[in-house]
């Protein structure tokens, strides 16, 4: 029988960088929903603060199962719109083609997927970005 171990992030790494994310919004003075999914695509940390937007959970966890492809939900939106075939990635009801998501690389091995969803696709990604940059150290 073949068993396969894959890393993959801890939720104590998880809920620290939601925490992070959580903190870096209010700085940004903007509502969001936070959320770290494991290599299977299953949440391993979430929050939403009190008056994000409630279709923020839902494009939260697109955007972090899109990045676990490997590339930032905006690299994908970018790759499937230079393939003509962004209506055929739509079909798939848990990827997005907006940015905010981004793969989480243990040396260089993706260990899951973090997203930011609930304000501007821009202030999405500042946040997601900077969070993850926090937590790795950057």
């Amino acid at each position: 029988m073949d068993i396969i171990n894959r890393p993959q992030i801890g939720y104590r790494s998880a809920l620290a960088l939601v925490d992070a994310a959580l903190t870096i919004a209010e700085e940004m003075g903007i509502q969001i929903c936070a959320c770290v999914v494991d290599i299977s695509g299953r949440v391993v940390a979430q929050a939403t603060m009190n008056n994000a937007p409630h279709i923020a959970e839902e494009l939260c966890l697109r955007k972090a199962r899109t990045a676990l492809l490997g590339l930032s939900s905006a690299q994908f939106a970018e790759a499937v719109g230079s393939t003509g075939s962004i209506a055929q990635s739509m079909l798939h009801a848990d990827l997005t083609l907006l940015g905010g998501g981004l793969p989480i690389l243990a040396e260089n091995v993706n260990v899951g997927a973090f997203a930011v969803g609930g304000a501007t696709v821009d202030q999405d990604v500042e946040c997601a970005s900077r969070a993850l940059a926090q937590l790795l150290g950057e």
